[in-house]
């Protein structure tokens, strides 16, 4: 049995931040249609998506229209073979991730099943804990805080509903707690809220704080904290880093990463050393590397090869997989196989430029990772993630909720 695609087009959309990025309308013999939102482009700039439409529409479209495909590896092949010839590696593979997610939502409709379901599983499907970013600081951020994202995640949830209700009530309590104290509540764009902080010790104690007051322990046994440093953001070219006034060589910055996971209930650390520092990247791993996930993201960049070589030289326990990183979904299944193969976990993670469309979160649940990064409860486009995976969980599988080890 095959797939034989009728129809290819792109054209220019906005995301929720008000960017132009591409949606591709795809469709296969017996009417089944894919339509996705890529991101394309920077995520802040839309410069390169009139080049990616007409990429999609005149090149791929010619490629695969009117031919049968047997798999989604099969046609993912192909559209590799396109992206050295596309005038841009980086144009051609923000186009063929696009048309990569949309066969592969029409392959499972042809098919008659269910996205999560249709894609290959490198792990049993499970549905992920997610990670709610819920504040921000960084080079971007209108504060002083170094650290790029502070996120929380029901580890201990019964159930991934309920881990939802769990990090919305956290947020509400979060958003009532800086009200109280004067900071603005005004929301950035993953719906996170940016106080005029200076350190990073100021968020993780108002993120323990609103997660008492919501009812629950701090920690594994009840809703755990991840971090996201972007560290390549505060280290000079002398490989010094700079967290709040003080100027960390490597030694000193795993030691004070080490201080935060003792005093605070961190489960998760990603970036937690700049990508270009692989005797950091080694050092922590051997402080922390048995104590809470270490998750390569820069660094990584979703790249078998990349997540290969750090498995061997011991740097990290896991790997972001970004759907935003790679050429194909083929491309992102098998950085998933390449972390299990090497016993490191994976986090799936939301990709910069978001729409309403829920490829993501039934990625998420097929990869069997059991982790995702995600915005907070509040943001619109983001929420239609949680939606779709509280309704695979309302079918009554059974598949399980918390992240997975191999």
């Amino acid at each position: 049995m095959g797939y034989q695609v009728t129809h290819l087009s792109a054209s220019e959309i906005f995301d929720s931040k008000r960017h132009t990025v591409i949606g591709v309308h795809f469709e296969v013999a017996g009417s089944a249609v894919g339509i996705v939102a890529a991101v394309s482009g920077t995520p802040c700039h839309g410069d390169d998506v009139p080049g990616v439409v007409a990429l999609v529409n005149g090149e791929i479209a010619d490629l695969v229209q009117g031919r049968t495909w047997h798999s989604l590896s099969d046609f993912d092949s192909a559209l590799n073979s396109l992206v050295p010839s596309a005038g841009s590696e980086q144009l051609g593979a923000k186009a063929t991730i696009g048309v990569s997610m949309a066969a592969a939502r029409a392959f499972a409709r042809a098919d008659d099943a269910p996205l999560y379901q249709w894609l290959p599983h490198p792990a049993p499907p499970r549905l992920p804990v997610p990670n709610f970013h819920v504040l921000s600081g960084g080079r971007d951020a209108k504060n002083r805080v170094d650290f790029r994202g502070f996120m929380i995640a029901p580890l201990n949830a019964p159930s991934f509903t309920e881990a939802m209700r769990a990090g919305a009530e956290v947020y509400s309590r979060l958003r009532d707690s800086l009200g109280r104290i004067g900071f603005s509540t005004e929301l950035g764009g993953d719906g996170e809220f940016v106080p005029a902080l200076q350190a990073p010790e100021d968020m993780l104690d108002l993120l323990c704080g609103a997660i008492s007051d919501a009812g629950y322990e701090p920690g594994p046994q009840g809703i755990a904290i991840a971090l996201d440093l972007s560290a390549s953001e505060f280290r000079d070219p002398e490989g010094i880093y700079h967290v709040n006034g003080s100027h960390l060589d490597v030694i000193d910055m795993v030691e004070y990463l080490a201080y935060l996971v003792d005093r605070y209930p961190i489960y998760s650390v990603e970036d937690g050393m700049a990508e270009d520092d692989p005797k950091g990247w080694g050092l922590l791993t051997e402080r922390l590397g048995d104590r809470v996930e270490l998750v390569g993201g820069d660094n990584l960049a979703t790249s078998p090869t990349r997540i290969a070589n750090a498995i061997t030289r011991g740097e990290g326990t896991a790997a972001l997989v970004g759907l935003d990183q790679v050429a194909t979904v083929t491309e992102a299944l098998d950085a998933v196989r390449c972390c299990y193969a090497g016993g490191f976990g994976a986090m799936v993670s939301h990709r910069s430029c978001e729409t309403s469309d829920t490829f993501v979160a039934e990625f998420a649940v097929a990869s069997g990772c059991g982790l995702m990064k995600a915005a907070s409860p509040a943001c619109g486009e983001r929420a239609a993630q949680y939606g779709c995976l509280m309704s695979i969980e309302a079918e009554g599988r059974g598949l399980p909720y918390g992240r997975y080890r191999p």
